[in-house]
């Protein structure tokens, strides 16, 4: 009686140890957001190349890491989008372009904007135009993308073309960015 006491006392003591950590997932279980892309994306030319300006010595080093040329991806796996990412400055402020191919299906032509967004606190580009919102996450290679609007919600996943310009920091893993 003495040793099943002992015994359940030891059981009982290893289940309130101290708590493990998680292993890592397996690099098969990280996401490829494969429905999301599309390497064969095309929207528009720029007549003109952008310079990519190097962030000031006041910017966080997280704004690093959205600075560039992001591209093949398309919103819902349909509706290729491109974003130059050309100027981030120490308040979060973004100027970036936007491109989208046609889209004929909700009536939507072959565009290039110049915008204004903002890096909130946590690391999410928020943009605004017109009807529409969109958020972007860093999620390793990926610059993760949300619209929602009038003309429907979707999801995107751009990468990188060309390398990082300046020196990036990316976060291990996010989740799909939300509203």
């Amino acid at each position: 009686m003495k040793r099943l006491l002992i015994s359940a006392l030891c059981v009982v003591l290893a289940a309130c140890g101290p708590e493990k950590k998680a292993a890592a997932p397996a690099p098969e279980a990280l996401p490829t957001y494969a429905n999301l892309r599309d390497s064969d994306c095309y929207t528009v030319d720029l007549f003109d190349p952008v310079q990519i300006k190097a962030p000031g010595s006041d910017v966080p080093v997280q704004y690093h890491g959205f600075l560039g040329e992001w591209g093949g991806g398309a919103w819902n796996g349909k509706w290729c989008h491109d974003l130059v990412i050309y100027e981030v400055r120490a308040n979060g402020e973004v100027e970036l372009l936007s491109m989208h191919a046609p889209n004929f299906e909700i009536g939507y032509p072959p565009t290039v904007f110049k915008r204004t967004a903002v890096i909130d606190i946590n690391n999410t580009l928020r943009l605004v135009a017109g009807d529409d919102r969109m958020v972007y996450n860093l999620d390793r290679q990926f610059l993760v993308g949300k619209r929602t609007g009038k003309r429907g919600d979707y999801q995107i996943a751009l990468t990188r073309k060309g390398s990082a310009p300046f020196p990036v920091f990316r976060p291990a893993s996010t989740q799909l960015a939300t509203n």
